[in-house]
């Protein structure tokens, strides 16, 4: 077999006029042969051809189309393509050459023309055969403007604007591929409207459409609509409506799944402007949507507040909440609460005390494991009995619970705090927030971290650890001073170190007493941050 000669395809450049940018080409001299050349061109404009006589076909590089009279031909000028008749025949045809964009220009502002897109498409890539039977207004407006550019009579080129205007308002109004053709009840226009692919076509003034074009259109996957207003009443409407798919999308959407916090979900809303979120379960499947008025209508998240009564020591965003208990055995500080609220604050060494006495008074009996755990916050909190703080209460639950979780008390307690000392593999904020409340004396916004140490060795290596870290601990917690202190159980002492504006001078007023060479304040008897540490620092806050 021999190999398939290249497509030859040529260059072919109007001079159009300066004053005006459209060109006629008509006339006997322009009979197209019955031979196909081979040899395909394009332009430097844009070309309407109108049909004058007989038929034949149209090569748009590679896809050939047919022709005849009274067709109209419109071809983009970089659209590669060449004409032929048919056997026997010479079509007679008439041409008009221009630049779109020059001829509206003093009509429109070339970004605000009403179909941009056809614009774009007469520039690059547009190239149409049209009947008269898909729209009977394009070849006698061409006739026309070939009319007005023979003859060049008084303002014709004004007549020729208003034309071209005129023929491309047609040109939009064409059903294409995907595109949406509003129409009545002339069955040639229906069929012309499928026949191009056309992804809807309306038919108007409550016409009936009849079963053969139903079939058709089924066929090729057109949808049919039929409405009671006229096509220039539709034409408005559908003006006035966006495709879907100019609002969709597929990348980047936000979602939620089923199990995302609310919190999280309100985060999100205040950031976008969108009014709902596509909802997904753990598979990634659609389960629903969530709206703005969704969260606006939610009811508030509902906490209580365990061994903390202030502000300053509550979760982030619990202003947000709905307050339902207080359970603490700290002083009354200035939280305030929308509605009346359970409030049970008692005078004990620790909040899991109160909680054992609540599963007492309710009747419900504490697991083994809970048992250890209300067991070791009150140890904690203690210091095996040895904070000022601790009651009789204490002991006595602290007792009961050990027989429940089936523990020593001693034993459990020295295993509890030796493995709470361990600093292997701990960064020095990890120490340090293990234990950390913030504080408000006056407008003075400081902050207390404490760490318990059975050992001398474990306490001066948290020391060692820590000290470095304290500047950057008060910018973190965004505090006026910061204290460590670091509690040796056994000799029930404290050490302390400290970073601030007042924090030295603060220390040294309220516990009457100077620092260490290493910038460190050891004060024996000290063990409880509740009840003497704050004290003290709030009264030398008071006296500055």
């Amino acid at each position: 077999m021999g190999r398939r000669p290249a497509t030859v395809i040529e260059y072919r450049s109007y001079e159009l006029p300066s004053h005006f940018p459209m060109r006629i080409i008509a006339g006997e001299d322009w009979r197209i042969s019955d031979v196909p050349c081979g040899v395909l061109h394009f332009h430097n404009c844009l070309e309407i051809g109108l049909c004058e006589s007989d038929g034949g076909k149209i090569d748009f590089a590679g896809h050939v189309e047919d022709f005849h009279a009274g067709d109209v031909t419109v071809i983009a000028g970089d659209v590669p393509h060449t004409t032929w008749s048919d056997a026997g025949t010479a079509s007679k045809w008439a041409y008009l050459f221009c630049d779109p964009e020059e001829l509206l220009r003093p009509f429109f502002a070339l970004d605000t023309l009403p179909n941009a897109r056809l614009l774009d498409g007469l520039l690059h890539g547009w190239c149409r055969v049209l009947s008269p039977q898909q729209n009977p207004a394009l070849a006698p407006l061409v006739r026309q403007m070939l009319r007005e550019m023979t003859q060049k009579g008084l303002n014709y080129q004004i007549s020729v604007r208003g034309l071209f205007v005129a023929f491309i308002t047609e040109l939009m109004r064409l059903p294409a591929h995907g595109d949406i053709g509003s129409l009545t009840n002339r069955y040639e226009s229906q069929l012309c409207a499928i026949e191009k692919e056309a992804s809807l076509i309306i038919i108007c003034n409550g016409a009936k459409v009849g079963r053969t074009i139903q079939h058709i259109a089924a066929e090729t996957g057109v949808a049919i609509m039929s409405a009671p207003c006229d096509t220039y009443a539709a034409a408005k409407l559908i003006s006035q409506c966006a495709p879907i798919s100019y609002y969709m999308t597929r990348d980047d959407i936000m979602k939620f799944t089923l199990v995302t916090p609310v919190a999280d979900v309100t985060r999100v809303m205040a950031k976008v402007r969108h009014r709902y979120f596509p909802i997904l379960d753990a598979d990634g499947k659609y389960c629903g949507m969530i709206s703005r008025r969704n969260i606006i209508n939610l009811r508030k998240r509902r906490i209580i507040l365990v061994d903390h009564n202030e502000a300053t020591q509550a979760v982030e965003g619990f202003d947000q909440a709905e307050i339902l208990e207080i359970i603490d055995h700290h002083r009354i500080g200035s939280l305030e609460t929308s509605g009346p609220v359970y409030f049970r604050n008692q005078p004990v060494g620790c909040t899991a005390t109160i909680v054992t006495q609540m599963y007492d008074e309710n009747g419900v009996t504490i697991p083994q494991k809970t048992a250890g755990l209300l067991l070791a916050a009150i140890l904690s909190d203690t210091l095996v009995f040895r904070s000022p703080t601790c009651t009789p209460i204490d002991v006595n639950a602290a007792n009961r619970l050990a027989k429940i979780a089936g523990v020593d008390i001693n034993e459990f307690a020295n295993e509890m705090f030796e493995a709470g000392e361990k600093l292997d593999g701990k960064t020095a904020e990890e120490v340090f927030l293990q234990d950390f409340k913030v504080f408000m004396c006056g407008d003075i916004r400081f902050g207390v971290a404490q760490g318990s140490y059975m050992t001398r060795k474990n306490l001066t290596a948290a020391e060692a650890l820590l000290k470095p870290y304290l500047e950057e601990a008060r910018n973190k917690q965004n505090v006026e001073d910061i204290y460590m202190l670091l509690t040796d159980v056994p000799k029930e002492e404290s050490v302390v170190i400290c970073n601030g504006r007042y924090a030295a001078e603060v220390l040294t007023d309220g516990f009457d007493t100077q620092p260490a060479a290493d910038a460190s304040w050891t004060l024996p008897g000290v063990v409880s941050r509740k009840k003497q540490f704050i004290p003290a620092l709030m009264t030398a806050y008071q006296e500055l």
